[in-house]
């Protein structure tokens, strides 16, 4: 982790380490969850749009 500033205390320091390792493990964790989701998604969505030209 890239530290911008010097005088910042060692115990705010870890809080904001242990906070963000918390943040990236739940986005993470959203983003293997949705991942599926999302695809499908997508693949409806090429679907839509391959069927609208295939109209013309």
């Amino acid at each position: 982790m890239l530290v911008l500033f010097n005088d910042i205390e060692e115990s705010s320091f870890s809080t904001v380490t242990l906070a963000s390792a918390a943040i990236a493990g739940e986005l993470a964790r959203h983003a293997h969850n949705n991942f599926a989701g999302i695809f499908s998604m997508a693949g409806r969505k090429i679907k839509q749009t391959t069927s609208c030209y295939q109209r013309y």
